[in-house]
């Protein structure tokens, strides 16, 4: 699915999910985009976990506790522009801020995610928000240091 530009439309978060999750799949198997549904209600239905949409980005989070009270460990779903999905990713972590989140970290496994990624890493370096990448078994590990 293309691109919708928040700004013009914006999407309903169950489609933002679901569509994402439907351009990822890795089988033709329809009933297969059901089990993931229900398996991300579940997720984030879970103790400490928090699901919020900026403009047509929805972030899945699942905050730490105890001694890692301050950390989150999150999850993108995104079906906006990518200019789009820059602002909304730098709002959102500003959010996170005011929450008295400390660190940020989201993994990446598709690899189309790494150039917008790339210009939230630009934004948040221009902002002077610390911020690394690295790979992890294959994936993207974005990390940023919130507050």
């Amino acid at each position: 699915m293309d691109p919708v530009d928040s700004k013009k439309k914006k999407m309903p978060l169950h489609e933002i999910l679901m569509t994402t999750y439907e351009d990822n799949m890795l089988t033709d198997d329809p009933n297969h985009v059901k089990v993931a549904g229900v398996a991300l209600v579940k997720e984030f239905s879970t103790p400490n976990s928090k699901v919020e949409q900026v403009g047509n980005t929805v972030f899945g989070s699942h905050r730490g506790v105890g001694e890692n009270k301050g950390t989150i460990v999150g999850r993108v779903f995104n079906r906006d522009t990518a200019d789009n999905f820059t602002s909304n990713y730098v709002k959102y972590l500003k959010g996170l801020g005011k929450q008295g989140v400390t660190l940020y970290v989201v993994d990446f496994k598709d690899k189309a995610a790494v150039a917008p990624i790339v210009k939230v890493a630009e934004k948040l370096r221009a902002l002077k928000i610390p911020i690394n990448a690295v790979d992890a078994d294959g994936k993207l590990r974005f990390m940023v240091k919130v507050a």
